[in-house]
Order: structure tokens, then C-alpha cells, then sequence
């Protein structure tokens, strides 16, 4: 066993350091190590995936030409491209978070499958796909070409949020009567990954699922299903969905998960979303927890804007009146606290043109 975990901690460390030729012929001595994993399931394919990426970070980071030539690499050694993590997680979605068209390009060229959906809680019925991944995350808005690459390589029909997060036309989910059946399929997913809390109505719906039919539609799920896709059409800047959902129902200061329609916005700094939706009745002062357990716990808009470096939407909310020394309820910490903490100059540049500087700053000037 010792010998197996040494073959392949040597084979990760030459793909990070992006030694291709090196990893080239290792992988034809050692060829067994392409199967091998570590205690989280991940393995060579999925790490130097995540390497080529930053692991996810936000904002995207990439890494280097040669830890992408790693990649290709491991692919021509005919690495599964489709085998996930113990949370469900492949390395296309890895690539999909990590805004990276080229080793995005280059799974898909590998045959990855697009249609993997067993993310988390989307293993229940398949829908934790890279799309559905991608769309959570605003890459409509972010990284458009990415979410092209999938759409194109897809063969799952979408669901309501799904087309209102691809700015797809809506009339065939939204009737007189209610949603339609297409409209209710595929929401298993919900949460990108485990540090998002567990969705309890969501989970309990799904469970009593089964075949294709969905059962026990109430007036409830359905209002959740149209919250849901008006916050996913709004981080995605679908300003033409967002209007359709409202009209048949979905509520601009709803919070089916994680964070309003408004916040999830400005999340990707959707301008023309936020200000639709400030303009319809949004309230920028709503608190409520946002995103991962421990992020945002009692954040408004102005936390959020503040901490992304969403400027046109900070400017946006500044112009709306937005209270700008608001503190949230984990830390006491205003948005420019928010700002300050993560260092984001150009947040705190733009707070302080209006006044609001960090505290010993505003001492000093006095």
C-alpha cells in the first residue's frame, strides 16, 4: 500500500511541477497510478485539475501552460475523465469552476461527460451536472464561453431555472396552471459543495420523487421553484427571465436558498439585474445569511458588494440609498469592515468618494 500512495504522490508532484515529459514516461511504467485516488476519491486527473485552477478560487486564478500540458498528458494516457470525487465532483467541474476554457476544452475533447450529475444532493436524480454547476455559480454572466462550451455538448433538457439562467425563452415551463412537468425535473442539485448548508424542504420534496412524473406539487414547491429560478436568472444577468418569473409569481425578496435574488446579482455584479430588481421592489437592507454556513450571516447587498468588488453594483446601491455602515450579524462588520478584510482596494476607493472610510483612516482625516 505505501508503494501505491509513493507511485502516486510522485506522479501529482511531477504534474505540478509541470515536468510533462517526466510524467509522460512515468505514466508508461506506472500506468496503474491513472486509477489510483486518495482518501477524498480524487485522483491524478482531478488534482492537477485543480492545480490548473487554484482549486476553485474566487475570483478564478489559473495555474501554468505546462501544469495544462500535465493535464493533456494524463488525458492521452487515457485517464477517466468522468470519475468523481467522493462528493460527486469531476474534474469538468472542476474546469467549470475555475473558469478555465482551455482545460475545459480539452476534457470535453477527452469525451468528457457533461451529463455527470451526481454533485451532492444531485446524485438523486442525476442533476448535479457541470451546467447546473456553472449556472450556480453566475458563469452565464462571468464566463460565458464556458457555459456555450457545455450548452453545445449537452444533451439534458433543461428545467425552469436552467433556462431562466440561459436566458431561454419560458412559455413552455408556465402556464394558467401552474408549472409544467419539465418545469419540476431535475432539482436534486441545489449546492455547489458540502460548506453550503442542506436545503430541508428541497431534500424532503426529492425524496418522494419517483419515475417522471412529479408528485405532490403544491402551491410551496412551486413558489420555491420560481424564487429559485428568479435568483438564478439574476446572477446570471437574464433580465427578460427575471420579468417572466415575476409575472407568474416568483417574489424579488425571496431567499429560497442561500441569499436573494438582489444579492446573488451582485455576487457577479450583474448590473442590470440588480438595478431591474431595485426598481421592482427589492429592498437592499434585507438581512439574511448568504452563501457557505459560515459566510454571510445577516449580510445585505452592501456586504456583498463591497467584499466582490461588484463596483457598478456598489455604486448602483450607493446611488439607491443603500445604508452603507449597516453591520452584519456574525461579526458586527460593516461593508467597508467587508472590504477592508478582504482587500479590496478598489471597494474601499469608491466607499470612501462617499464618505465611508475604514475607521482609523476617517480618524486620521479628523
Amino acid at each position: 500500500m505505501a508503494g501505491k500512495i509513493d507511485v502516486f504522490e510522485k506522479a501529482v508532484q511531477l504534474g505540478v511541477q509541470g515536468d510533462t515529459d517526466g510524467l509522460s514516461h512515468f505514466l508508461t511504467e506506472e500506468r496503474e497510478v491513472l486509477d489510483h485516488s486518495n482518501e477524498d476519491g480524487k485522483t491524478l486527473l482531478y488534482l492537477l485539475c485543480a492545480e490548473c485552477t487554484q482549486d476553485g478560487a474566487i475570483p478564478s486564478r489559473h495555474g501554468t501552460p505546462e501544469q495544462l500540458n500535465a493535464v493533456t498528458a494524463v488525458l492521452k494516457a487515457r485517464a477517466d475523465p468522468a470519475r468523481a470525487t467522493t462528493t460527486g465532483m469531476a474534474p469538468l467541474h472542476v474546469a467549470v469552476m475555475g473558469d478555465h476554457l482551455s482545460l475545459v476544452r480539452s476534457l470535453l475533447d477527452a469525451r468528457a461527460n457533461t451529463a455527470v450529475g451526481t454533485l451532492l444532493d444531485g446524485r438523486a436524480d442525476n442533476s448535479g451536472s457541470p451546467l447546473a454547476l456553472a449556472l450556480f455559480y453566475a458563469k452565464a454572466k462571468i464566463c460565458p464561453e464556458v457555459v456555450e462550451l457545455l450548452v453545445q455538448n449537452s444533451s439534458v433538457a433543461p428545467n425552469l431555472r436552467t433556462a431562466a439562467a440561459l436566458g431561454q425563452p419560458l412559455d413552455s415551463f408556465l402556464d394558467e396552471k401552474g408549472l409544467s412537468k419539465q418545469a419540476l425535473q431535475g432539482l436534486g442539485f441545489y449546492r455547489p459543495i458540502p460548506a453550503f448548508p442542506e436545503w430541508p424542504a428541497r431534500l424532503e420534496w426529492i425524496a418522494k420523487q419517483s419515475g417522471s412524473e412529479p408528485v405532490e406539487v403544491n402551491k410551496a414547491v412551486e413558489q420555491s421553484v420560481l424564487d429559485e429560478a428568479l435568483s438564478w436568472a439574476a446572477r446570471n444577468n437574464q433580465v427578460e427571465a427575471m420579468v417572466q418569473l415575476c409575472k407568474a409569481g416568483a417574489n424579488v425578496n425571496s431567499n429560497a436558498f442561500r441569499g436573494t435574488p438582489l444579492l446573488w446579482a451582485i455576487y457577479s455584479d450583474s448590473y442590470e439585474a440588480a438595478e431591474w430588481l431595485l426598481s421592482n421592489g427589492a429592498d437592499p437592507n434585507l438581512r439574511h445569511d448568504f452563501g457557505g454556513a459560515e459566510h454571510g450571516k445577516g449580510a445585505v447587498a452592501m456586504h456583498l458588494a463591497a467584499q466582490y468588488s461588484s463596483l457598478r453594483c456598489l455604486r448602483l446601491l450607493l446611488e439607491r440609498g443603500a445604508l452603507a455602515t449597516i453591520k452584519d450579524s456574525a461579526h458586527g462588520g460593516t461593508p467597508v469592515d467587508w472590504a477592508q478584510f478582504l482587500n479590496a482596494a478598489d471597494s474601499l476607493e469608491l466607499l470612501a468618494q462617499y464618505g465611508h472610510k475604514p475607521v482609523e483612516d476617517a480618524t486620521a482625516s479628523t
